[in-house]
């Protein structure tokens, strides 16, 4: 489960930062090791020594998918063709699902929901749940939608995402209505890791309306105020 933040001070945030999260090339040598347990355990075919990547450039999570895919045998440990070939589905669907014979558990490597939402809380800003449907178990995070918001001190939930369809942003915009949550929306805009989704805009049913900043507290929106994509808040 992952965490959004908007509207908090760049400076306190750099500092929670520093304190709680591991930099970029770190978690990249510290999963891997977590990969290697994993794939030892299922039994799959692979050689650590062999796997060559740039921690400071790279998921570690691509290194290994290339270097399975050298052992022909190492498909039966794969749920599809898909997650097979992509590292995209690799890693939603085998590393990060529980139910796959190849499910690394990366906690370890970042800071818990409840941490993560009390970062942006003390930087000043506030925090939504990411993209909901493309969790492996987004059916069971659906049912527990209300409690996992009041569980960890939500303040909204991301509404709009590239692979939700649109009956499924009509779901999550009702329920932020219902509830009296604030709603975002965002491509997943990563750079060219992600080819068709460019930054505000994405694939199929994205539509980031700007309803969604009106509804935010007047001081989250000052970024967006001096683009000009919102007028000022009314005093």
């Amino acid at each position: 489960m992952e965490v959004l933040g908007y509207g908090y001070r760049l400076a306190d945030m750099e500092v929670e930062l520093s304190r709680h999260v591991l930099t970029f090339a770190e978690k990249q040598r510290r999963e891997f090791e977590l990969i290697c347990a994993a794939l030892r355990r299922a039994g799959a075919a692979f050689d650590p020594a062999e796997i060559s990547f740039d921690p400071t450039k790279e998921s570690s999570r691509k290194a290994f998918l290339r270097h399975l895919n050298q052992f022909p045998e190492n498909r039966r440990f794969f749920s599809s063709d898909e997650t097979w070939q992509s590292s995209k589905a690799f890693t939603r669907e085998e590393i990060y699902n529980p139910e796959s014979r190849l499910y690394v558990d990366e906690a370890p490597l970042y800071p818990d929901v409840r941490t993560a939402v009390e970062m942006i809380h003390r930087s000043g800003g506030i925090a939504f749940l990411a993209h909901l449907y493309i969790y492996a178990h987004a059916p069971e995070f659906r049912r527990r939608l209300w409690e996992i918001v009041r569980e960890f001190g939500l303040d909204g939930v991301e509404c709009a995402h590239s692979a939700f369809t649109a009956e499924q942003i009509l779901d999550l915009n009702g329920f932020c209505r219902e509830h009296g949550l604030l709603r975002s929306g965002g491509s997943d805009y990563h750079g060219s890791r992600k080819p068709g989704v460019s930054l505000g805009t994405g694939r199929g049913q994205l539509d980031i309306t700007e309803e969604y900043l009106k509804e935010w507290p007047g001081d989250k929106r000052r970024g967006w105020e001096t683009d000009g994509i919102l007028p000022p808040p009314q005093v």
